[in-house]
């Protein structure tokens, strides 16, 4: 997740024992030591929606999502978002719609990211076949 406030709340044993800072300064460090575009990192899109973490909106959380791309990315970073998957998707289906719709529109918007930074996910790393909840290498293809 993006962000000190959402990480604290969504990691807080990473938060505790890492921290946002030095995790960040990792991630920057072994880009410089393997080479831009050679490090990647996970990222759960849609967590920041639940009103115990944050409770942002779609526009909200899009907004902080691109900017955390943006930054890493210009890092020689390369995060990689899998949907968050509630426990509560049972017994709370309509809640289910607004995180499929952030989802969607944050892998088309960070492809365009992707495009504006020359950077496609290499098929070394992860290919169409064995993705499992992320949807970058299926739009790198259409791109």
């Amino acid at each position: 997740v993006w962000g000190p406030k959402l990480f604290a709340s969504v990691c807080p044993g990473k938060d505790r024992f890492v921290g946002w800072e030095r995790w960040l300064e990792s991630l920057y460090a072994a880009a410089e030591l393997f080479g831009a575009g050679n490090v990647y990192t996970a990222m759960v899109a849609g967590v920041e929606l639940e009103p115990e973490h944050g409770g942002l909106s779609i526009d909200e959380a899009l907004a902080n999502a691109l900017d955390g791309a943006r930054t890493l990315l210009g890092h020689g970073v390369i995060p990689l978002w899998s949907i968050y998957w509630p426990l509560w998707g049972t017994t709370h289906p309509e809640r289910l719609v607004p995180l499929r719709e952030y989802f969607e529109r944050l892998n088309a918007e960070y492809a365009k990211v992707r495009a504006e930074h020359h950077t496609k996910v290499k098929p070394s790393f992860q290919c169409q076949a064995c993705a499992y909840m992320q949807l970058e290498v299926d739009l790198d293809l259409l791109f």
